[in-house]
């Protein structure tokens, strides 16, 4: 999850500030950049992290699934399902203020991502229950301690906030979930 999160900003920082690679770690956005020319940029990156994420769930389990490239669909798709869904509302009010709209994409996006992959374990004839309410608990319990941290206690460097939120995400949620994606997974394959 966390090399998505930076591949995805990286590319937010190429398309900003081009091989002035000094800049990639100083957030902003080109000001003469359209609230629709944002709306894409922002797209292709989610893309990008959707891939990324989705690839690395596919490593540990594509022994367990018959189509496992339609896996790595599910975390593209959802993200870019809510980038669809508040689009219109960027057109109206441009940019939506403060973290509302990063908030919104990843809140939203891991809750589309999350009910995909529910509908793909589903179609291939697994109960998906008891693993994905595990992957979404862990991905919750990763980042609650991290938004008080960086709230209110520790304002670290920007790029080291988004890894370590990013490690923490999935590495909570890949704990939580694992042993019942294996139990429902390995069931399933008996």
């Amino acid at each position: 999850m966390s090399i998505g999160f930076l591949a995805a900003l990286q590319f937010l920082m190429f398309y900003a500030h081009g091989l002035d690679f000094e800049k990639h770690w100083v957030f902003g956005e080109p000001e003469d950049m359209s609230d629709t020319a944002r709306t894409v940029v922002i797209g292709i990156a989610l893309l990008i992290f959707g891939i990324i994420f989705s690839f690395g769930q596919v490593l540990v389990l594509k022994q367990y699934l018959e189509k496992p490239r339609l896996w790595i669909l599910t975390g593209p798709s959802g993200y870019v399902l809510v980038l669809l869904i508040i689009a219109p509302f960027i057109g109206i009010w441009g940019g939506i203020p403060g973290p509302v709209e990063p908030l919104a994409i990843t809140l939203g996006g891991t809750f589309f991502m999350i009910a995909f992959q529910w509908i793909f374990l589903k179609k291939q004839g697994i109960a998906p229950a008891r693993p994905i309410l595990c992957f979404a608990l862990g991905l919750v319990a990763g980042v609650l301690p991290l938004v008080v941290l960086f709230g209110f206690i520790w304002n670290p460097p920007w790029g080291a906030d988004i890894a370590l939120m990013g490690l923490s995400m999935g590495g909570c949620a890949g704990f939580l979930s694992a042993r019942h994606f294996q139990k429902v997974l390995e069931e399933r394959n008996i």
